[in-house]
């Protein structure tokens, strides 16, 4: 078996099995439904996009240290996420959404092409999301 990949539709070549690990430190604000007019006007909307813009911030910084490029378009992937420590305070779903929210344009161009996602409250530790990007599938 090669130790490379080739991307789906132009060919490119990666290594096999490829992970990004992401640490998020705070508190996750779960993803909040929102409209273009509620954006504005509704504090828990515009918590969780300042939520959004210091996660990406932090995702941005921690890919400039290691030198990492965005997933190239079109390329399958799988994601891990920890949530540490969490109680039941909202749905796992909408912790995961959140991340995979913040983590577009910064560490994949679309997340219409995860095909796996795998979530978990961890206890422990400080306040923190782990997120692991794991392609091709």
């Amino acid at each position: 078996m090669s130790q490379y990949a080739t991307c789906i539709d132009d060919g490119t070549q990666i290594l096999r099995g490829d992970r990004y690990r992401f640490t998020i430190d705070g508190h996750v604000t779960p993803y909040v439904r929102m409209t273009q007019r509620s954006k504005f006007v509704n504090k828990q909307a515009q918590k969780y996009l300042a939520w959004q813009e210091d996660a990406r911030w932090q995702m941005r910084a921690q890919m400039q240290r290691h030198g990492w490029q965005m997933i190239p378009e079109r390329t399958p992937f799988r994601v891990r996420c920890w949530f540490v420590p969490y109680q039941h305070r909202s749905d796992l779903d909408n912790l995961v959404k959140a991340v995979m929210d913040a983590a577009q344009s910064v560490v994949y161009p679309d997340d219409r092409w995860c095909d796996e996602i795998a979530a978990a409250r961890a206890t422990g530790g400080p306040e923190r999301a782990v997120l692991d990007v794991l392609w091709p599938t």
